[in-house]
């Protein structure tokens, strides 16, 4: 007699949350739909429309509206940052600053150039509120100022400014900010080819040593 086969059990707290982990993926992919088209308004009514779950559906899921869209600015924020520290990590001692600077600039303005400056500034307006603190969200620079210091020690080409910790963690958000700025005013210059052009010559200013 042939033995029965093991099948895995299915229990009906894990069928509860596999549905429940759809219908979140589901919401933050059609926030991100929403953000991409930057012509809906981000609200309940287009986030059901687009999602196909019911403003009610999308609630338990999630407090508010905002942080539907927040969690898709961190998540698009935390992969931009992991590009950048791959381009610091595998730039070479012997590539001058004027090499890392531009890949840099175009990195990040590319990030921000995903969102409508409506956008940018709701998710960044939201954030700010959440962590009660508007320099709070600026705090995952400091990693990242951590590792390009590493760069500026091992440089060879002495166009990298040696800095401290805390010096290079404080430009770092300097740089940041100012590049953020533009689209947070909505001004004509954000994404721009002048922009960008202003951002290489301050990240320049800020961490090379004027041998560039």
């Amino acid at each position: 007699m042939p033995s029965p086969s093991k099948t895995s059990k299915t229990t009906p707290d894990s069928k509860k949350q596999s549905r429940s982990l759809k219908a979140v993926d589901s919401i933050l992919l059609a926030g991100k739909e929403l953000i991409e088209s930057k012509k809906q308004d981000l609200n309940a009514r287009s986030l059901a429309e687009k999602s196909g779950y019911s403003i009610g559906n999308i609630y338990h899921h999630f407090e508010k509206i905002a942080d539907v869209f927040v969690e898709i600015y961190l998540e698009k924020r935390i992969a931009s940052q992991k590009k950048v520290a791959t381009l610091f990590i595998e730039h070479s001692p012997l590539s001058p600053i004027t090499e890392l600077a531009p890949k840099v600039t175009d990195q990040v303005i590319s990030n921000h150039n995903e969102f409508d400056p409506k956008v940018l500034t709701f998710c960044l307006a939201a954030l700010s509120k959440e962590l009660n603190n508007p320099f709070e969200m600026d705090k995952s620079v400091e990693n990242l100022a951590a590792i390009f210091r590493e760069v500026a020690y091992k440089d060879q080409t002495n166009t990298f400014r040696k800095m401290t910790i805390p010096e290079s963690q404080l430009l770092a958000k300097s740089y940041v900010y100012a590049l953020r700025q533009p689209y947070i005013d909505e001004s004509e210059l954000m994404g721009t080819e002048e922009h960008r052009k202003i951002m290489i010559t301050m990240f320049y200013s800020l961490f090379g040593n004027g041998n560039h």
